[in-house]
């Protein structure tokens, strides 16, 4: 929205306050709120548009970021598994 129509919004607010407005400035002043309003719903719309668009992006992973995140116990598990998992490889390579 344009500065001269925000400034008229706050000029017609403070009149409003002061001496009250004429049915003409009332009706102005609704229509210029109404116009801000979808102005900012729009702007606000778009931004959530965004954020929703950023988090289905898809984030580069690797395997450190992955183990950072796990809690400890799990990693743990993973790491066990892992050593048992080569272990048994070797065994059934060695016979």
């Amino acid at each position: 929205m344009e500065k001269s129509k925000i400034d008229r919004i706050n000029a017609l607010a403070k009149k409003a306050k002061a001496i009250g407005l004429t049915e003409r400035e009332t009706a102005e002043r609704d229509a210029l709120r109404k116009e801000y309003l979808a102005d900012m719903r729009a702007a606000f719309k778009q931004q959530l548009d965004r954020l929703r668009t950023a988090q289905r992006s898809p984030m580069p992973s690797t395997r450190s970021s992955l183990s950072i995140d796990l809690p400890l116990q799990l990693r743990q598990r993973k790491h066990l598994n892992l050593v048992q998992n080569s272990y048994s490889i070797l065994l059934t390579n060695m016979v």
